[in-house]
């Protein structure tokens, strides 16, 4: 099954662990959360980058943990990202509403 530009963006082995928001003209988010691998990680931020909702998406750190009572380990990450508003880029809305 494929998915559109709308459909899921979080990889099947990628979860998130916290979501925050920061109020005011920034309105950055940032996502905590971890993947099986760096690629899971990888993909998505890649998949963030391409989304209609987000902006600005940085990948601020991934490092290795245990994997809870698992013999493995797992990435865990942190992500900031700044939301699109309507689906454009918060430049080109504040660009406008200037009158620019």
């Amino acid at each position: 099954v494929s998915q559109s530009r709308y459909g899921q963006a979080l990889p099947q082995r990628v979860w998130l662990t916290a979501i925050e928001m920061t109020l005011g003209s920034s309105g950055q988010i940032q996502l905590t959360g971890r993947g099986y691998s760096s690629e899971d990680v990888a993909e998505f931020v890649d998949k963030l980058n391409n989304s209609i909702y987000f902006e600005k998406v940085v990948l601020d750190g991934v490092s290795t943990e245990k994997d809870g009572d698992q013999s493995g380990t797992v990435k865990s990450f942190l992500i900031f990202a700044t939301p699109k508003l309507n689906g454009a880029s918060t430049d080109r809305a504040a660009a406008s509403e200037k009158g620019q």
